[in-house]
């Protein structure tokens, strides 16, 4: 699984642009159990990448919930 439904590859497009506009992003999603390695060190590199455009990032991932 190197990039699901291309991802990754959407999610740098959008920071590129982003950057090149002078405008930040806000990443929220979900972690899915399938992520390799090779998916998760790449998605690092693009948030070290673009770390003066990612503002905020939050990911997470559960299976119950506990009150």
């Amino acid at each position: 699984m190197e990039d699901p439904n291309k991802q990754l590859k959407f999610i740098e497009d959008n920071l590129r642009e982003l950057e090149s506009k002078g405008w930040h992003a806000v990443l929220l999603g979900h972690i899915p159990n399938e992520c390799s390695h090779q998916y998760t060190e790449r998605f690092r590199a693009l948030l070290n990448r673009y770390q003066n455009t990612v503002r905020f990032s939050m990911f997470g991932h559960t299976h119950s919930d506990i009150y």
